[in-house]
């Protein structure tokens, strides 16, 4: 059985696996001043209702205590089990306005998801990835339809930026922290310098900050602005969406914006190296150790491509690249100055 584990009075960690391979996400409950729960994330949907009241039966508590979810982004682990759990609980789902609109244009139902997974696969057509590697994705709607379903549209209230939110010792902020989501919000009880981080700050690997359909086109550009925001704020411990809580907030935030500079100087290199480079091009270099494994990895190799293309759309942003389309409709980078 998933267990919470408690981090401070009222504050448990639940790390819950995922039906992929990726480390397991953990939902934050938080008792309020009342005796009630608010969850921060949801975790995915499969398994979401068997796992649900076991975990709140190990610390005293049952579904109804839920009074409240608080959703960090639209990615699936973090609201794929926003259904369940307001079936379970009747709680409402509080996200922010971008969240709340992205999350049905992804992962809604009547085709909106097969829909918006061919869109993707049109982008990546557009910046050099191939047909073989895209077709080894497989029917990748059905399997995200096991990690969510969302909420009825009349669960979801908007967050503010500003806004608060009271816990036992505790009064959170809602931070804005695109990026590696548009709509990502983090929560900071400046009190206490706690700072319930989600995907935006991870002690060991450095989130993810790629580029899709309909999102913000230069996501790398609001990331890094994110993490200037949240190096301004008094953070002692960071309560992060996978991995144990960790010290050293402003240390880590500083080393992600200079990695993240790094990598642009990175792809621009190449597109210099190259005379002119697709994204996809450009990733094979950059991230090289994904390209030399010797199974076909075909999800990380879009993570790679779409990462590529946000550092590249900073680079364009910057006025350091341009685009150009050759014959066939394929984009490539080129130099400013080559």
């Amino acid at each position: 059985m998933t267990t919470p584990l408690e981090f401070l009075p009222g504050i448990w960690r639940l790390p819950i696996p995922l039906h992929v391979r990726s480390e397991p996400v953990n939902v934050w409950i938080l008792r309020d001043p009342d005796g009630a729960l608010t969850l921060f994330d949801t975790g995915i949907h499969a398994g979401a209702a068997e796992l649900w009241p076991a975990a709140l039966e190990a610390i005293g508590h049952v579904p109804s205590d839920v009074q409240r979810l608080v959703v960090s982004h639209h990615h699936p682990d973090h609201l794929g089990g926003t259904r369940a759990l307001h079936e379970l609980t009747g709680a409402p789902v509080f996200a922010s306005a971008a969240t709340i609109a992205k999350a049905p244009r992804v992962w809604g139902d009547a085709g909106r998801m097969e829909t918006y997974f061919a869109e993707l696969q049109l982008l990546l057509d557009w910046h050099g990835f191939p047909a073989d590697v895209a077709a080894a994705l497989g029917d990748e709607a059905a399997v995200a339809k096991l990690a969510v379903q969302l909420a009825p549209p009349d669960a979801w209230t908007e967050l503010e930026p500003g806004a608060e939110i009271e816990t036992r010792g505790h009064t959170w902020e809602v931070i804005p922290t695109p990026g590696h989501a548009d709509g990502h919000i983090a929560l900071h009880a400046p009190a206490s310098g706690l700072l319930l981080a989600a995907d935006h700050l991870l002690e060991r690997i450095s989130p993810a900050v790629g580029l899709f359909p309909h999102h913000d086109p230069d996501p790398l550009g609001s990331y890094i602005d994110s993490l200037e925001r949240v190096a301004q704020l008094d953070v002692s411990t960071v309560l992060p969406g996978h991995g144990a809580p960790f010290a050293g907030a402003r240390e880590r935030l500083r080393f992600l914006v200079d990695h993240h500079v790094e990598r642009i100087d990175q792809c621009v290199a190449v597109v210099r190296a190259t005379g002119g480079a697709t994204a996809y091009e450009v990733a094979r270099s950059v991230f090289s150790r994904v390209f030399e494994r010797a199974v076909l990895d075909a999800p990380n190799q879009r993570f790679a491509t779409t990462e590529s293309l946000a550092h590249l759309e900073r680079a364009r942003a910057a006025g350091v690249l341009e685009q150009r389309q050759d014959e066939d409709g394929i984009t490539r980078y080129i130099a400013i100055d080559a």
